[in-house]
């Protein structure tokens, strides 16, 4: 029997067996086990809820997964399953393209999805500028046709298509039976800078290596197309090409003054193998049985592309363990990939202006500013209960509502995490000479809308179903973020801060579970109805035709937000400002 037909052999047993355990289908059973092997998951209710989504009538996405673990590398997943017993099936240009457009479905669910499509949309919208990378799967029990084939070697179509933040990954048949029993990996010979450390496991006897190699010994064994081939396929992650991650391993190796330093900067290399021999003649070379590289894919990738910056001076950490134990291979590649990803609001953490913000909020003590990533998920449950979601400040988020709120959504939604936090300019604009209650009162508006775009979806009303998906577009949530401003602008001072102390007071004291007044509803229901007909009105053309996927796509590539607002300024007297009237009605 070939290793092919074992590994199928194999790969239906465990598929019949977990179709008794779950008492559903083949092809449903493939999805949950995917779920488990590729995102790790070992909760049956984690796994239930990553594969709730594939059912007909789900356009295409039979998964999604968001890791939002800050103590692991974050991103967000979902994509497409296609089982065949035969392993027959073949990747045609109609289904690659229904998956390409299941990013347009998570971002705009048609009217009649079900309730959990427009859950994972929910979760997509709210976390895709907090989360990356976005990774889009395919995996298909057979084979890719030649006209896919084609267009991935389409660079102008693939840069139409995909996002430089999105990433496309496939399984064929080959490589979902590399999960099951994947081909060996030539023995070879390694060898470490001196001082090895040997440990050995208590129990099993086995023994791992902890050191260093030059980097040059990474790319000498990927020079070999055999071992190249072989070495990662334990590795879920496929090498992603240039990066940011990838790019800054580049950036460091062509920097004569920081190479020297690889070993201090990078993460270096996991690897498990069969048997781990000394080499009689040398104390600093190790021969290994089936090399399997479960981390550092990336690095060992990019050193090998880069073989001519490397000189001697260039080291790389790497852990190699001796096991014959599937389950603790498994567990690990499964551990040993949950590093995590540093962002740039982790970034500016302990920026000046960030730590005097950080004071000032502790006068606002049912207020949570998270300045360390994650720290809201250590409290325990009174402290929980104390701020709520609700009253949650995370810096990147908050700093885009607040810009939103002064008049630029577009630069808003537009920008990237490293150009808004990490340039000087734009990190000045955000935070300096800012207090608590700059970024209070644009979070408090935009948690209202929230709620409006929540009861929305789940109305019965036709006429608010035909509204949500306008309101859930996160572009148009903030234009009216910034009409509601211009409308407080407009208010004399005394008054503007009534109805802000107002709207503080009553939020702050919200606990989880609580109603919001439909007063305060009401003022971004107006900010709602006042964009519509401003857009509509600048855009006659359209009339009723437009859809929601269409201002969405018009507002990120134009910044429309100016000529709105000088529009509403020329109808004053036509329409009064009803966001005015909304706001005033908080204090009658």
């Amino acid at each position: 029997m070939s290793l092919n037909d074992h590994a199928k052999e194999k790969f239906f047993e465990i598929l019949e067996k977990l179709s008794e355990d779950r008492d559903e289908t083949i092809d449903k059973v493939f999805t949950a086990w995917l779920a488990e092997n590729v995102f790790f998951l070992d909760n049956e209710d984690d796994i239930d809820r990553c594969i709730e989504v594939g059912s007909s009538g789900d356009w295409g996405i039979d998964f999604f997964h968001m890791e939002n673990n800050p103590s692991k590398d974050q991103y967000i997943a979902w994509g497409q399953a296609k089982f065949s017993k035969n392993f027959d099936y073949v990747l045609d240009r109609k289904d690659f393209e229904e998956f390409v457009n299941t990013i347009n479905i998570l971002e705009d669910p048609p009217l009649s999805s079900k309730k959990a499509l427009k859950d994972i949309s929910d979760d997509f919208m709210n976390s895709r500028t907090r989360i990356s990378p976005k990774r889009m799967y395919f995996f298909f029990c057979g084979k890719m046709s030649e006209q896919v084939e084609e267009l991935l070697n389409d660079s102008e179509w693939i840069a139409k298509k995909k996002d430089p933040d999105t990433q496309w990954l496939f399984y064929d048949a080959t490589k979902i039976l590399e999960l099951i029993e994947a081909p060996e990996t030539p023995s070879l010979t390694i060898e470490f800078t001196p001082n090895v450390m040997n440990v050995s496991d208590n129990i099993t006897g086995k023994k791992s290596l902890v050191g260093y190699i030059k980097a040059s010994e990474v790319a000498r064994l990927y020079s070999d197309p055999v071992i190249r081939n072989t070495i990662n396929n334990l590795n879920l992650r496929e090498y992603q090409g240039r990066t940011k991650f990838n790019q800054g391993i580049a950036d460091t190796l062509n920097n004569d003054a920081e190479k020297s330093k690889f070993w201090k900067f990078n993460n270096g290399i996991t690897a498990t193998c069969e048997l781990i021999s000394d080499d009689t003649n040398s104390s600093t070379e190790y021969r290994f049985k089936n090399l399997k590289i479960v981390n550092g894919r990336q690095t060992s990738m990019t050193l090998y592309k880069k073989e001519s910056l490397l000189d001697d001076n260039v080291t790389v950490k790497i852990i190699i363990h001796e096991t014959v134990d599937n389950e603790e291979r498994s567990l690990i590649s499964k551990y040993t990939n949950t590093q995590n990803a540093i962002k740039a609001s982790d970034i500016i953490t302990n920026k000046e202006l960030i730590t005097k913000l950080a004071i000032q909020f502790t006068k606002f003590p049912n207020w949570f500013f998270e300045t360390q990533r994650g720290h809201y998920n250590m409290l325990d449950k009174k402290s929980k209960n104390k701020f709520t979601k609700k009253r949650r400040l995370e810096k990147e988020p908050m700093s885009r509502k607040y810009l939103a709120f002064v008049g630029d959504p577009y630069f808003a939604i537009k920008t990237r995490d490293e150009e808004l936090l990490l340039v000087e300019s734009n990190f000045n604009r955000i935070f300096k000479d800012k207090c608590p209650m700059d970024f209070i009162v644009s979070h408090i508006f935009y948690q209202l809308i929230e709620e409006i775009d929540e009861k929305w979806k789940n109305s019965s009303d036709e006429k608010l179903q035909k509204r949500w998906p306008y309101i859930h577009k996160r572009i148009i949530k903030f234009y009216m973020l910034g009409f509601i401003k211009n409308s407080l602008d407009n208010l004399e001072s005394s008054e503007k801060e009534n109805i802000l102390k107002n709207i503080f007071d009553n939020y702050d004291e919200l606990k989880t579970g609580d109603e919001i007044e439909q007063k305060y509803l009401d003022i971004v229901i107006a900010a709602f109805n006042e964009f519509k007909v401003l857009y509509s009105e600048k855009n006659p053309h359209e009339t009723e035709d437009y859809t929601d996927d269409d201002v969405k796509k018009y507002l990120l590539k134009y910044n429309y937000f100016p000529i709105l607002q000088e529009h509403k300024e020329s109808k004053m007297e036509l329409y009064p400002d009803a966001i005015l009237a909304k706001l005033k009605k908080v204090i009658e």
